[in-house]
């Protein structure tokens, strides 16, 4: 009879990545890991029931500016079918060169109809391992969802954009020895100062 084989392999799980962009750092040495990539995208939207979810951070918070630079999980945002989101970060894993997971990405919008844009929605697509995956990406959402929702950006300042105007966003990943952190800024129509400047005031915790 042949001689018995048993090979041995090990499954690095991560902790899932977080709704919207990515906030979840750590590399594994050796074996397999899951997830193996995540991709995220963004699409401006107007959203009253954010914007009222926002202004009850104030509370909170201490102030109306640490909320207006406050990013938020809204289970119940309707995606804007006039509006195609834009891929804005991908990571890829494992990461045996340990190459910085800071990013930053530059993004343009058409808008089609005339929209009052309150902010931006942050979704995810991840796939976990082989064919498995798990998303909130409005192309690709997984059957059954319900326990990852998008995240929502809010602009300092709602935008009015008539049809066939541009918005161009700005979105920076970054970290410390401590914390992880998004900023996000518009060029156009008109320009707008950088939020959440050096996560001052939504920071998250490195796990």
């Amino acid at each position: 009879m042949p001689a018995s084989h048993h090979i041995k392999h090990t499954l690095r799980l991560r902790g899932l990545v977080g709704n919207g962009l990515h906030n979840r750092p750590p590399q594994y040495a050796g074996g397999k890991v899951s997830p193996g990539t995540h991709n995220s995208c963004v699409l401006p939207r107007a959203a009253g029931d954010s914007m009222s979810l926002t202004g009850s951070l104030s509370h909170r918070l201490g102030s109306l500016e640490a909320e207006q630079q406050t990013a938020i999980c809204n289970g119940g945002a309707d995606n804007d079918k006039h509006i195609l989101e834009e891929d804005c970060f991908r990571f890829d894993h494992p990461n045996w060169d340990l190459k910085s997971n800071d990013r930053a990405a530059d993004l343009e919008f058409e808008i089609e109809v005339d929209s009052l844009v309150h902010g931006f929605a942050g979704y995810f697509d991840c796939v976990l391992y082989g064919a498995e995956r798990i998303s909130i990406h409005p192309k690709t959402l997984s059957v059954g969802m319900f326990s990852w929702f998008p995240m929502f950006f809010p602009l300092r300042h709602p935008e009015y954009l008539r049809r066939g105007s541009v918005i161009r966003s700005h979105w920076w990943r970054r970290h410390d020895a401590h914390k992880v952190w998004y900023e996000w800024a518009l060029s156009e129509p008109s320009p707008s100062p950088v939020q959440n400047l050096s996560g001052r005031s939504w920071p998250i915790s490195l796990l």
